[in-house]
């Protein structure tokens, strides 16, 4: 799990979300071209060689946005 849900909040907002998260039901549509964007550029990280495990990150972040675990 993320440890931060704040993080990833701030993230999307940097990728262009005014509003990442619906208040009771996951992200807004903002939220999700962000978030689009954000797996984008995790899976470009490792296409330009970083040594990073881009399955496992987007996997946690995908059960972090479905299991409504949002910045409370």
């Amino acid at each position: 799990m993320l440890e931060d849900s704040n993080a990833l909040f701030e993230v999307l907002q940097e990728l262009g979300a005014k509003k990442p998260y619906l208040e009771y039901a996951g992200l807004s549509k903002s939220g999700e071209k962000s978030y689009h964007k954000l797996v984008n550029i995790i899976y470009s990280l490792k296409k330009m060689g970083f040594d990073v495990n881009a399955n496992e990150i987007i996997d946690k972040l995908d059960k972090f946005t479905t299991e409504n675990d949002f910045a409370k």
